[in-house]
């Protein structure tokens, strides 16, 4: 009879955990498709402004000026998306921690109820 109970316990945990999972993956795929839109638009925006430096330069020296504007641009771009993904590197690493964490409670439970 306990055994049963703690299945039917198990089961209905085992399936609001899955339904939250399934929301944060949602989420994160959310979060994910709005900084790489935001990062084109970015990319765009500074492209048409170089395109118009490009058009507008008068001599060499002009120019060169929008070259060096435009690979200031993609640094500051790249540096920006690095940024993002060593922040999601950070939380995989958080979540892989806890559910490390978690797999050893639930081991050392399962060893106590061997015991018991």
């Amino acid at each position: 009879m306990k055994s049963i109970v703690s299945v039917a316990v198990f089961l209905v945990a085992s399936a609001g955990f899955a339904e939250d999972q399934q929301n944060n993956r949602e989420q994160n795929l959310q979060e994910q498709k709005a900084f790489v839109s935001q990062i084109l638009d970015k990319r765009i925006a500074s492209l048409n402004e170089k395109k118009a430096c490009v058009s507008a330069a008068g001599d060499r020296e002009a120019l060169k000026k929008c070259h060096e504007e435009l690979k200031d641009d993609r640094e500051a771009i790249k540096q920006e998306v690095q940024g993002y993904r060593e922040k999601m590197k950070a939380q995989h690493e958080e979540r892989k921690a806890e559910r490390e964490q978690k797999k050893a409670e639930r081991e050392r439970q399962k060893a106590e109820r061997k015991k018991n």
